[in-house]
């Protein structure tokens, strides 16, 4: 069997040393299987597990939720229909989730794309009153909106 430190793991992983402690500690993935010198060593296919955590907490689901669907995927699901309809639901709640997401996006995106256009007469506004008479002026201000003004 292969074996990864964990910095290693971290490295491939993308999470901190402290973030791989907490999931062991918590249960979510196995233990380590023994020391490198003062570091954990884990299989090295705890790298992919780890992806896999890292997908479905994008996906919005939380560390419970991501417990729960390892340990129905680890067990004899395709003989207990309750776990198998368990792991479903879940599954859509976390597909419900990324819909909602992109539809966030998708509308901030829009607002962003109309100010900038709105704003595009900022390159050559000659007005000399901006804040009272310049129409891109005004349009800057909606940025307020988004939480993107310069305090």
């Amino acid at each position: 069997m292969e074996k990864i430190t964990i910095g290693e793991l971290a490295r491939k992983s993308g999470l901190t040393l402290r973030t791989i402690r907490y999931y062991e500690e918590i249960g979510l993935i196995s233990s380590c299987i023994g020391k490198k010198g003062n570091a954990r060593v884990y299989p090295a296919v705890m790298a992919k597990i780890l992806k896999k955590v890292i997908i479905l907490k994008e996906a919005g689901c939380s560390l419970d939720e991501i417990r729960s669907i390892f340990s129905v995927l680890e067990s004899d699901h395709t003989k207990n229909k309750e776990l198998t309809l368990f792991l479903r639901h879940t599954l859509i709640t976390a597909l419900e989730k990324i819909k909602e997401k992109k539809e966030a996006l998708a509308n901030i995106e829009r607002n962003l794309a109309n100010v900038v256009n709105e704003t595009s007469i900022c390159d050559t506004c000659q007005t000399p009153n901006r804040e009272r008479d310049c129409k891109g002026c005004e349009n800057l201000s909606k940025l307020r909106d988004f939480g993107l003004e310069n305090n």
